[in-house]
């Protein structure tokens, strides 16, 4: 059953799955901001989260610990890598804000498979 403005018009077949993710993890609020509120994940990030996540949601159920293990113990980290001065480890309230966008992601995998 195909829906109307479910999303049709931007769809292109030809998109990998991490930059699908990267789409909606650009203005996802899921990282930590200067005075405590959550801001957009932005290019940049979002294209390092997309990568680090891909892997885990590639199955009909999200592997959560798969997730939240590379989220945060990721070598190099997920934020900037190895070499950059601004490199980090995500905290754990981004982590879980990030668990929930992939949950949201799965939902819509599943159904576009359904």
């Amino acid at each position: 059953m195909s829906y109307p403005n479910a999303g049709a018009d931007d769809y292109d077949p030809d998109e990998s799955s991490a930059k699908s993710y990267a789409r909606v993890l650009t203005h996802a609020p899921v990282l930590g901001g200067p005075n405590g509120e959550f801001v957009e994940a932005g290019p940049q990030a979002a294209r390092s989260i997309a990568n680090a996540i891909e892997p885990f949601m590639r199955g009909i159920f999200l592997d959560r610990a798969g997730v939240i293990d590379r989220l945060l113990h990721g070598t190099p980290p997920v934020l900037d890598g190895n070499y950059s001065p601004s490199a980090r480890a995500l905290a754990i309230e981004e982590v879980h804000r990030i668990v929930n966008v992939c949950d949201l992601l799965m939902i819509v995998n599943n159904s576009k498979s359904a």
